[in-house]
C-alpha cells in the first residue's frame, strides 16, 4: 500500500519515470492490482506523450505499448468506475500518442457505455471530434460541431466545475466563428 500511494505521489507530481518504477511494487497486492495498472498506465501514457513531444532518442512506443496494456487490465475491473475510467484513459493515450482516432473513439465509447452519466468518457469523446475536426479541410464549410456540443453539455450537467468542458467549449465556439 505505501509502494501505491508513493506511485500516486509521483504521479501527481508528474515525476512519470519514478512512478512507473514504484507502482511495481504495488502490482503484487491483489487488492491494488487492477488500480496499479491502471494509474501505471495513467503514468505510462504522460511519459510517452511527453517524450513524443520532445522528439527524444529513445523511442517513446514501448512505454506507450506499456500504457496500453496496463489500461487494458484495468478493463478488467470489478468496479464499474475504474472500467470507466481504464476505456477513457486508453482512448485519451491512443489519440494524444498514436493518433489513433478510430480506436480512441470506440475506447470512450465502451467507457461511457460502463458509466453513461460519467462526465470524463464525454470530455474525451468531445476532444475526439474536435480534433478531428481540425483535420478537416479547412475550405470545407462550416464543420459540424454539434457531437461535441452534445458530450459536453453532458459533461458540464454531471460536473459543472470540470475544466476541461470550458476548455472544449471555448475550442468549438471559436471554430464556428472563424
Amino acid at each position: 500500500e505505501l509502494a501505491f500511494l508513493r506511485a500516486n505521489s509521483l504521479l501527481f507530481e508528474e515525476s512519470y519515470e519514478e512512478a512507473i518504477t514504484a507502482y511495481e511494487g504495488a502490482l503484487d497486492e491483489a487488492s491494488l492490482r487492477v488500480h496499479a495498472h491502471h494509474n501505471r498506465g495513467v503514468a505510462s501514457t504522460n511519459l510517452a506523450f511527453r517524450l513524443d513531444q520532445a522528439n527524444p532518442p529513445q523511442p517513446y512506443d514501448q512505454i506507450f505499448q506499456t500504457a496500453i496494456y496496463d489500461l487494458t487490465v484495468a478493463t478488467e475491473a470489478t468496479d464499474k468506475e475504474i472500467v470507466a475510467l481504464a476505456y477513457v484513459n486508453r482512448g485519451t493515450a491512443r489519440y494524444l500518442v498514436e493518433g489513433d482516432f478510430d480506436q480512441a473513439r470506440a475506447d470512450c465509447d465502451e467507457g461511457i457505455d460502463q458509466m453513461p452519466l460519467h462526465p470524463l468518457g464525454h470530455v474525451c469523446r468531445a476532444a475526439i471530434y474536435y480534433l478531428l475536426l481540425l483535420e478537416q479541410d479547412p475550405c470545407h464549410p462550416l464543420p459540424n460541431t454539434t457531437p461535441a456540443r452534445d458530450d459536453l453539455i453532458i459533461a458540464q450537467r454531471q460536473n459543472p466545475k470540470l475544466a476541461w468542458i470550458f476548455f472544449w467549449r471555448g475550442y468549438l465556439t471559436l471554430m464556428q466563428s472563424e
